[in-house]
């Protein structure tokens, strides 16, 4: 399942890496939602390159294995939070940032997101490593 996920997301960019470069690259004007579509769509080789350390490679210390699994944590709880905020701001554009949009959207992504960050925490708190 993973080398078939895997195997999708590299196609995804491929196939979309000339409008990538169009809208992003070659475009002047750099805004937060440009810099968030950045940091989600390059953010997710820097998840996969974690993941791999942690399933395959053995920890060289308890240490290592704390700061790898901190890392893996905190890239997937940004990421999140950015993909959220994504999706929300384009469901604000869509329904013409109207005032009453803008504090439902505001509640549920709130709601959502900072039980997550608390959960990153308290996941974060609760690692520990066993080094042989």
């Amino acid at each position: 399942m993973k080398v078939a996920s895997l195997s999708l997301w590299v196609f995804e960019h491929l196939i979309t890496m000339d409008m990538e470069i169009t809208h992003i690259w070659e475009s002047p004007n750099w805004s937060i939602i440009k810099i968030l579509f950045v940091y989600t769509r390059y953010s997710t080789y820097v998840d996969v390159a974690l993941g791999v350390i942690v399933q395959f490679l053995p920890p060289q210390s308890s240490s290592s294995c704390k700061v790898t699994s901190y890392a893996t944590i905190w890239c997937l709880i940004i990421g999140v939070t950015f993909s959220d905020l994504i999706l929300t701001l384009r469901v604000w554009a869509v329904w013409n940032k109207t005032r009453i949009m803008t504090i439902m959207l505001a509640v549920c992504y709130t709601s959502i997101v900072i039980p997550l960050w608390v959960f990153a925490g308290v996941l974060g708190n609760a690692i520990t490593c066993a080094y042989n």
